[in-house]
């Protein structure tokens, strides 16, 4: 999952794993137990917190190199967007109304 541009996180089981860029900082909780997400344990669990740090790093790398790979395959086109078209889609399935 991410959040924003300086938030990651990962769930396994009970726990979750966060990084925020920012504070660089790295908390873990057990959200099976703390819901609201309130007791980093990520002092008392180092171990654990290392664990899962290390499976969010390999996942966003990976994370990273298939949208990577998939831009180098898929192109965007060098050309301005058509909103025209754009509003006519979003008219069409019901996003956009003309009264």
């Amino acid at each position: 999952m991410l959040y924003g541009s300086t938030e990651r996180c990962l769930i396994e089981g009970a726990y979750k794993v966060m990084y925020d860029e920012q504070g660089d900082q790295w908390k873990l909780y057990d959200v099976s137990a703390d819901a609201a997400e309130t007791i980093d344990l990520s002092s008392r669990l180092p171990r654990h917190t290392e664990s899962m740090r290390q499976h969010l790093i390999e996942w966003h790398a990976r994370l990273q190199r298939d949208y990577q790979a998939a831009r180098r395959e898929h192109p965007s086109p060098d050309r301005e967007p058509d909103y025209q078209t754009e509003l006519d889609a979003l008219r069409a399935l019901g996003y956009i109304s003309d009264g």
